[in-house]
């Protein structure tokens, strides 16, 4: 089976009470929260591979 790669973007929003969100436009409900950034991309990346 050959294999596809695809890209998303992924925007980060610094949250006023601290930390912040990520989510994938391209995918309703791919949303994530981390309380630093490296945190909110560990986290966007596990919600993703939940999807698929």
């Amino acid at each position: 089976m050959k294999q596809k790669i695809l890209n998303y973007t992924v925007v980060f929003q610094k949250e006023p009470e601290g930390g912040y969100t990520a989510l994938v436009p391209m995918l309703p409900g791919c949303v994530s929260y981390g309380e630093n950034l490296e945190e909110a991309k560990k986290m966007i990346k596990r919600g993703h591979r939940a999807l698929h």
